[in-house]
C-alpha cells in the first residue's frame, strides 16, 4: 500500500514536471493546437526535423496517491499495435520493462524522469510523422489518454536551376544578347512541407510566384523580357526554404551578356579631297562586348580590308581607313559600320559624302545622234563638249587642227557654253577637233574627234597644167581629185578648135585617173578635161590639162670667136628656137685631124663658152651644137688657130692674114653657104609649124583662168612666176618621155587617135617636183620658143634661156 502512494507522487511529480516542460517549452519542440471538435482542445503538434530527435509527452502522473500505473502503450494512429510499450504491472514504474516494436526499434526510449514523461524518437525518420496516442492503465483509476501530432519536416534534397532547355546552369551562364529575352526556371525537388521557391536578385525580391509541379518538385519560372546592358555580371539567387526549423537552400548564377555598339563616329581631318591623294579616316566605337567588327562603304558597296585597320582599348574599337579617291567617287558616301557579329541587327554606321576636286573629265561628240563621218558639205555640224569636273569649269575652248576656234557668226562658227555649231560646213573644216576645259584643279584635253565631210570630187590640183609631145609620142596625163568618198568614176574628154570627144580608155585607183594618148598629127593637140562622180554628186568644176607640140631644138647661128690671147678663145652665138623645151648648149674641141676631142663644155643659159690653156698655134675645130629633152639640134663646126696676136673672127670661117689658106677659106665659105641654104629650108618649114601652133594656142588662150593665165602679144603676166616677155604666150607643160612603140590604136567617131593602155600599177602618191616649160610664141618669126619652168617643194621656179 506504502508503495502505492509512493508510485503516485511519483507521478504526480513527472507529471509536474513535464506540464513545465511542455509549458515552459523544450528546445526542437513546438506545440501547436491541433483541430479537435467544438469543447474539446486540440492536440499538441510536434514539429521534428528529419533526422533530429523528437520527444512526444505523456502525462503519467497518478489520479490519487494510492493508485498506480500498471501500463503505458504508444500507439500511432494509423498503426494497430502499440509502437512502444511500459510495463509496469510487476514491478514500480521505475524498473518497469520498455518494448519498442519493429517501427521504431532501437530509435525510441521513454524517458520516466521528466515530467511529463517523454517517448524520445531519434533519428526522426519522414515516415514517423502521424498522430500519436499515449494511453496510461491505473490501477484503479480509469484509463488516461493523451494525443499529440508529430509533424516530421523534411528539407528540399537539393535545388537546380534550369535553362528553358530544362539544362541545368551553374554558376557563370551565357553569353546571352543584349535585348533578347532570359527564361530561367528553379527547381526544388523533395522537402515536406513543399518548399517556397523564390528569385533574388541580390537583396531584392525578383518573383515568388512559384507552382508545384508534382509531390516531389516545386518549380519557380524567372522571366526577364529584355535583358540590359545593366544586367551583365547580376547575380541571380534561387533560394528554397520550407520551415523555420532549416536554412534555406540558395542556387546562384551569374549573367555574361553580349553588348551592342553603344554608338560610332567617323572622323576626318578634311572637308574636301583632291583626287589621288590619300587620306586617313578613323571610325570610333565604343559600347560592344565582345569587339566589334567594323567595315567601310562606299555607296553601299563594301571595301576590302588591305587599305584598313582595328585596333581596341578598353570598351573602345578604332578602325582606320586609307584611301585615295577617285573623281569616280565624288558624291558618294564613305560609311563606317560597326557590329556585334553575335547579335542580330545590333549595326550602327556614320556617313560622310565625298566631295573630291578633280580635273576636267571631257568627252566629245556630235550631237543628234550623227557619226563624225556622216556630215555633207553645206550641212550643219553640232559638236557637244560633255564635262563633268568638280569645282565646275572656268572656261571651256573649242581647237581645230591644233588652233584656238574663235566665235565667228558670220562664218557660221557658234559656240555656245560646251558646244559648237558649225553651218553650211566645207571640206575645209574637215579634220581633228577637241576641246579643253580648265578649272582649278587643272586643264584637260579631249580625244580627237575626226570630222569627215563627205564631198563632190573636186581638183587636187588649180592649176591648168601643161603636156607637151611630138606627133606619135606617147603622153601619159594624169588627173588627181580630192573627195569622199574616194569611191570615183572618172570621165575624160578632149577638144580643140575643130572637134570634141569622149575618151573611153583611161585607168584609175582610188582618186586618180589616168589617160595614155598619142597624137598623130597636129590636130591632136589641144585640150583634155577630167571630170570625176561619187556618191556625194558629180564634180562642178573639171580638170584641165593642155597637150602642146614640142620637138629637137634649132641650130645656134651667128657664132663668133676672138683669140685675145695665145691660149684662150671666146666663142658666142645666138641660140636657136629651143623646140618647146628647155635646152642647153654643147662645145666640144678637136685637133685637126678630128682624132682626140680635148675639150667638152656645156652651158646651160645661152650658147657662150670660154676655152683656156690651149696651146698656141694649134690648129683646132669647134663643134656647137643644142641639146633638149627631144634631141639635139645640128651641128656648127668652126675652124680655129692659136696664135700671139689676138684677133676676132666672124661667121662659121675665121679670117687669116696667112695667104696659103685663102684658097682652104673660100672653099670653106663655099661650103658654109650650101650649108646655110640648106638651114634656111629648114628652118622656114619649122616656122610655118610653128605659125599653126601660135594660131591653135591663141584659139585656147580664152579657155584658160587667171591661174592658167597667158600672157598675149603686148600684155604682162601677173604670175609672179612668170619673166614678162614682149610679144609672148606661156603655158605650163612637162616634158614626157618618148616610147612610140607602145602605141595603140583606138578609133572613135571623129578621127583615129593613138593611145596607150596603162597596165602599170599606179600609186596614191603625188610626185613632189616637175619640171615644167612656158611655151613663147613669135607669131612675128612664125616659131614657138619654150621657157623652163620647174616645180620643186611647192614652189616654181624658172629657167629662161638668154
Amino acid at each position: 500500500m506504502i508503495g502505492r502512494v509512493v508510485r503516485w507522487q511519483y507521478h504526480i511529480v513527472v507529471l509536474y514536471i513535464s506540464m513545465y516542460a511542455v509549458l515552459s517549452g523544450n528546445p526542437g519542440i513546438e506545440l501547436k493546437t491541433a483541430r479537435a471538435p467544438d469543447g474539446v482542445a486540440p492536440p499538441p503538434v510536434l514539429n521534428v526535423i528529419v533526422g533530429g530527435r523528437a520527444q512526444l509527452p505523456c502525462n503519467v502522473s497518478l489520479p490519487t496517491i494510492e493508485d498506480s500505473i500498471s501500463l503505458i502503450l504508444w500507439y500511432r494512429l494509423d498503426v494497430n499495435a502499440p509502437i512502444f510499450t511500459v510495463d509496469c504491472r510487476n514491478g514500480p514504474l521505475e524498473t518497469a520493462k520498455q518494448f519498442s516494436s519493429d517501427f521504431l526499434a532501437e530509435r525510441a526510449h521513454f524517458d520516466l524522469r521528466t515530467r511529463p514523461a517523454l517517448l524520445t524518437i531519434e533519428p526522426v525518420k519522414a515516415e514517423d510523422a502521424g498522430d500519436y496516442r499515449c494511453r496510461v492503465d491505473y490501477r484503479w483509476a480509469r484509463t488516461m489518454n493523451n494525443n499529440v501530432v508529430l509533424y516530421v519536416v523534411v528539407p528540399p534534397r537539393d535545388v537546380v536551376i534550369l535553362d528553358e532547355n530544362l539544362q541545368p546552369l551553374h554558376r557563370l551562364i551565357g553569353p546571352y544578347n543584349e535585348g533578347s529575352t532570359l527564361r530561367l526556371k528553379c527547381l526544388a525537388r523533395g522537402g515536406k512541407p513543399p518548399p517556397t521557391v523564390t528569385w533574388w536578385r541580390g537583396k531584392h525580391l525578383f518573383d515568388k510566384d512559384h507552382e508545384k509541379e508534382n509531390e516531389e518538385e516545386v518549380m519557380n519560372e524567372l522571366v526577364i523580357q529584355r535583358l540590359a546592358r545593366t544586367d551583365l555580371n547580376a547575380e541571380l539567387l534561387c533560394q528554397v526554404w520550407n520551415s523555420n526549423l532549416t536554412s534555406s537552400i540558395v542556387a546562384a548564377v551569374f549573367l555574361d551578356l553580349n553588348l551592342k555598339p553603344l554608338d560610332v563616329r567617323l572622323l576626318s581631318t578634311e572637308t574636301r579631297y583632291k583626287a589621288g591623294w590619300k587620306y586617313t579616316f578613323e571610325c570610333r566605337t565604343s559600347g560592344s562586348r565582345p569587339e566589334p567588327h567594323i567595315s567601310w562603304w562606299k555607296n553601299y558597296v563594301l571595301l576590302g580590308h588591305h587599305h584598313s585597320s582595328v585596333s581596341h582599348q578598353p570598351n573602345i574599337s578604332i578602325g582606320t581607313l586609307v584611301i585615295a579617291p577617285s573623281s569616280k567617287d565624288h558624291g558618294k558616301n564613305l560609311t563606317c559600320r560597326v557590329n556585334n557579329p553575335k547579335i542580330q541587327d545590333s549595326s550602327l554606321e556614320d556617313s560622310i559624302t565625298l566631295n573630291v576636286f578633280f580635273k576636267p573629265q571631257i568627252r566629245i561628240s556630235l550631237q543628234g545622234g550623227r557619226t563624225s563621218e556622216s556630215v555633207y558639205e553645206n550641212d550643219d555640224a553640232y559638236f557637244s563638249c560633255n564635262v563633268k569636273a568638280n569645282p565646275s569649269v572656268k572656261a571651256i575652248t573649242w581647237i581645230f587642227q591644233g588652233n584656238e576656234v574663235e566665235n565667228n557668226s558670220e562664218d557660221g562658227i557658234i559656240i555656245n557654253n560646251q558646244s559648237l555649231r558649225l553651218e553650211n560646213v566645207s571640206r575645209e573644216q574637215s579634220g581633228f577637233y577637241r576641246c579643253l576645259a580648265v578649272n582649278s584643279e587643272g586643264q584637260t584635253v579631249s580625244e580627237d574627234m575626226e570630222l569627215t565631210i563627205k564631198y563632190k570630187p573636186v581638183c587636187k590640183y588649180q592649176k591648168t597644167k601643161i603636156y607637151t609631145a611630138m606627133v606619135g609620142e606617147i603622153v601619159r596625163i594624169q588627173c588627181d581629185v580630192l573627195a569622199d568618198p574616194d569611191d570615183v568614176t572618172f570621165f575624160w574628154t578632149f577638144n580643140n578648135s575643130k572637134q570634141e570627144r569622149e575618151i573611153l580608155t583611161h585607168t584609175r585607183f582610188r582618186l586618180r585617173s589616168v589617160a595614155r594618148f598619142s597624137p598623130a598629127d597636129e590636130s591632136d593637140f589641144g585640150t583634155f578635161t577630167c571630170r570625176g562622180t561619187n556618191a556625194v554628186g558629180i564634180q562642178k568644176d573639171a580638170c584641165k590639162f593642155f597637150l602642146i607640140p614640142v620637138g629637137p631644138p634649132e641650130q645656134v647661128t651667128n657664132c663668133t670667136w676672138v683669140n685675145d690671147t695665145s691660149d684662150f678663145l671666146l666663142v658666142e652665138c645666138k641660140p636657136g628656137y629651143d623646140g618647146g623645151l628647155r635646152q642647153q648648149f654643147q662645145l666640144e674641141v678637136y685637133d685637126m685631124d678630128r682624132k682626140h676631142l680635148q675639150i667638152n663644155l656645156t652651158s646651160h643659159s645661152k650658147p657662150v663658152f670660154e676655152i683656156s690653156n690651149l696651146a698656141p698655134g694649134s690648129s683646132l675645130i669647134l663643134v656647137i651644137y643644142a641639146v633638149n629633152a627631144k634631141g639635139r639640134s645640128s651641128v656648127v663646126e668652126m675652124n680655129v688657130q692659136t696664135n700671139m696676136l689676138a684677133e676676132r673672127h666672124l661667121g662659121n670661117s675665121p679670117s687669116s692674114p696667112l695667104k696659103p689658106l685663102l684658097g682652104v677659106l673660100f672653099g670653106i665659105v663655099a661650103g658654109l653657104i650650101m650649108m646655110a641654104l640648106v638651114i634656111f629650108l629648114v628652118l622656114r618649114n619649122a616656122r610655118e609649124k610653128g605659125r599653126r601652133a601660135g594660131e591653135h594656142m591663141k584659139e585656147e588662150r580664152s579657155s584658160i583662168t587667171r591661174d592658167d593665165e597667158t600672157v598675149g602679144k603686148g600684155a604682162a603676166s601677173s604670175d609672179p612666176d612668170l619673166i614678162p616677155l614682149h610679144s609672148q604666150s606661156l603655158f605650163s607643160i612637162t616634158p614626157l618621155p618618148v616610147d612610140p612603140s607602145t602605141a595603140t590604136t583606138i578609133r572613135d567617131t571623129n578621127k583615129k587617135v593613138n593611145f596607150i593602155p596603162d597596165h602599170e600599177d599606179l600609186e596614191d602618191t603625188v610626185e613632189d617636183s616637175c619640171s615644167s616649160a612656158v611655151a613663147v610664141l613669135r607669131p612675128e618669126k612664125g616659131i614657138t620658143f619654150i621657157q623652163e619652168r620647174e616645180f620643186s617643194n611647192g614652189e616654181f621656179r624658172i629657167r629662161t634661156p638668154v
